[in-house]
């Protein structure tokens, strides 16, 4: 059987022609080229989470002015990532790329060079719109790629995401104390520099890159915003990122709160550790929607062992639950929404990351206000009854998308 099979393989291989031989040999090695982006970009992702209190304390920032620092790079990510969704859906994914990465190395460089907290706040707001931008088109390549098996390959690239941010507070904890915060910033610089060379140069993309067939009248945003179930998975993916990165961005102040912020550190290491086998087993979950209904309870249940669990160290079980719990979301989510529209799939994966922008974005004036007024404790309490609402959406959204799948085989 094996033997056939692979006589078949070859009998394939040499009808193909010299253009279908050159994109045989493509798919050989592009989603290692993908993971392998992917584990820089968790490197630089959670060493930037430990890195801008680096900054906070270079500027001596207030609560709220370090909600405004993260805030901005997710503002960057929102207003951005939808203008480059929508030009990769009409001069290429490709391209879109390039720009991305451009934006990404030039915030990171500013970032370095900054001398007050508000260049740092623009700074940052350009190095969002990057991020945000370059992830949009990565998860629509592969997308065009790999067709069916995409949710899987989704899912793999951000565990190893996951394993370069568990790397990441590692390396810049050690990097920091070495030399200045701003060198690391330098290499981010340098490295989407090269990305963006890279995939000026990698014409052979465009092979398999999907293009949108007929010319749009108008953004083609708005065709898939019509969409009640598209709606639902952003609004919750909205909320979901928003969560996250409370617990994300805010653990180290919440270890300072109880006395252990040198603790902090490796908490956000463990939750990007856990989330790895988190993201594995979610590429291999049947149900999609049913695994994430059951995550956010669980990683409801993970905020509040974070809270009532008496010592610094008995709270990483919390944490622990918590990345298993929350690591399939992104991919995942994202996934559901822009399969919706596989013709479009540039734009719909950038309405996703769209939303987590979004999410981010105004979850920090909220978390940075409450932690002033109240305690971070207050806002992890309001997390845990968001995941719990969260359940329930993904539900209703899961039905909504079924709904438009059999519509369609009707009008078939």
């Amino acid at each position: 059987m094996v033997v056939n099979l692979k006589i078949i393989y070859i009998k394939h291989y040499v009808k193909a022609n010299k253009e279908d031989r050159h994109i045989i040999k493509i798919r050989q090695f592009f989603n290692s080229y993908i993971i392998f982006i992917f584990f820089f970009l968790g490197v630089f992702f959670s060493g930037n989470q430990l890195l801008v209190h680096y900054v906070e304390k270079t500027f001596n920032a207030s609560d709220f002015q370090f909600s405004l620092l993260i805030g901005a790079m997710y503002v960057g990510s929102l207003t951005m990532v939808l203008v480059l969704g929508e030009v990769s859906e009409r001069i290429g994914k490709r391209q879109g790329i390039v720009i991305a990465a451009t934006c990404y190395s030039i915030g990171a460089l500013f970032i370095a060079l900054s001398s007050s907290i508000h260049m740092s706040i623009v700074s940052f707001l350009l190095f969002g719109i990057g991020a945000g931008g370059i992830e949009g088109i990565l998860f629509s390549l592969i997308g065009d790629y790999n067709g069916p098996s995409t949710h899987k390959v989704m899912n793999i690239s951000q565990a190893v995401f996951s394993v370069g941010a568990v790397t990441g507070p590692i390396l810049v904890n050690y990097m920091a104390k070495a030399f200045a915060y701003q060198y690391v910033y330098g290499i981010m610089w340098a490295f989407m520099g090269v990305l963006a060379i890279l995939f000026w140069l990698s014409k052979e993309v465009d092979s398999f890159a999907k293009k949108t067939k007929k010319k749009k009248k108008g953004l083609v945003i708005f065709k898939l915003l019509k969409n009640p179930a598209m709606v639902v998975f952003m609004v919750a993916l909205m909320l979901a990122i928003g969560s996250e990165t409370a617990v994300t961005y805010w653990l180290i102040n919440y270890y300072e709160l109880i006395g252990a912020v040198a603790l902090g550190s490796f908490g956000l290491s463990l939750y990007w550790m856990s989330s790895i086998p988190g993201r594995i087993i979610g590429a291999y979950a049947k149900n999609q929607s049913r695994h994430l209904s059951f995550g956010f309870i669980l990683g409801s249940i993970g905020i509040v062992l974070l809270l009532v669990l008496p010592t610094p160290l008995l709270k990483f079980i919390g944490i622990a639950i918590l990345g298993l719990a929350l690591a399939p979301v992104y991919p995942s989510i994202s996934t559901l929404g822009a399969r919706l529209f596989p013709e479009n799939s540039a734009a719909a994966f950038s309405l996703m990351v769209f939303s987590c922008g979004l999410g981010g974005a105004l979850a920090q004036p909220v978390i940075g206000a409450v932690s002033e007024s109240s305690s971070i404790e207050t806002v992890y309490v309001g997390i845990a009854v968001i995941l719990i609402l969260l359940s329930v959406m993904i539900m209703i959204g899961s039905k909504l998308s079924n709904k438009k799948d059999e519509t369609e085989v009707v009008h078939q």
